[in-house]
C-alpha cells in the first residue's frame, strides 16, 4: 500500500518536474543573463563600497547586506544549477548547445564569487566579529521590545501563556548575549 501510494505521488510529480524542465530550458540564457548582471553589480559594490565612509554601525550593517547577498546569489546560482542539471539527467533529457554555454556562464559566475570573496578575505575577517555583535544587539532590542510589550499587558491580567512567554524571551536573550561561539 506505502509502494503504492509512493508511485502514485511519483507520477503525479512527473509532469511538473517536466514543465519546470522545458520552461526553465527555455528561459536558461536570461537566467544567466540576469545573474550575471546580478554577480557583476555586487561585484563592483564589493570593491568599491566597503571602505568606511561614516557611522561604525551603518557601515557595519552595509558590509554584513554585501556579504549576504553574495552568499546568497552564490546560494540561488549553484541550487538553479544542480536542479536543472539533475532534472536533466534524471528525465534523460539532452541539453541545448546555448543552455550548455548558458550552464557554464553561470559556473564561472560561481568562481567569480568565490575569488572575489577571496580577495576581500582580510576585510571579512576585520569587521565578522563586529557583524556579529551588531546582529546580537539588533536581536536583543527586538526581544527587550517584546518582553516589555508582554509585561504591560501581563501587568492588566495574569496568564500561563504570558508566564511561558517571558521565560522563553528571558531563555533566548540569555542564550544570545555573548560572545559567538560554536555551540550558539
Amino acid at each position: 500500500l506505502h509502494e503504492e501510494n509512493f508511485r502514485q505521488s511519483s507520477n503525479a510529480v512527473q509532469p511538473m518536474r517536466e514543465q519546470w524542465l522545458s520552461v526553465s530550458s527555455q528561459n536558461l540564457p536570461k537566467m544567466a543573463q540576469h545573474f550575471y548582471l546580478s554577480v557583476s553589480s555586487w561585484m563592483i559594490k564589493m570593491e568599491s563600497d566597503l571602505a568606511g565612509k561614516g557611522k561604525l554601525e551603518v557601515d557595519i550593517n552595509h558590509r554584513a547586506t554585501l556579504f549576504v547577498k553574495g552568499m546568497l546569489m552564490a546560494y540561488n546560482i549553484s541550487n538553479y544549477v544542480a536542479t536543472l542539471l539533475n532534472l536533466h539527467s534524471f528525465l534523460k533529457k539532452p541539453m541545448t548547445k546555448s543552455g550548455v554555454l548558458a550552464v557554464c556562464r553561470m559556473a564561472e559566475l560561481l568562481k567569480s564569487i568565490q575569488y572575489t570573496f577571496h580577495r576581500r578575505a582580510i576585510l571579512v575577517a576585520e569587521f565578522q566579529s563586529l557583524a556579529m555583535n551588531l546582529y546580537e544587539i539588533q536581536i536583543l532590542r527586538a526581544l527587550e521590545n517584546m518582553t516589555d510589550q508582554i509585561t504591560v499587558s501581563q501587568q492588566k491580567h495574569y496568564s500561563d501563556r504570558a508566564l511561558d512567554i517571558m521565560a522563553a524571551l528571558s531563555l533566548m536573550k540569555m542564550v544570545i548575549n555573548g560572545p559567538g561561539t560554536r555551540e550558539r
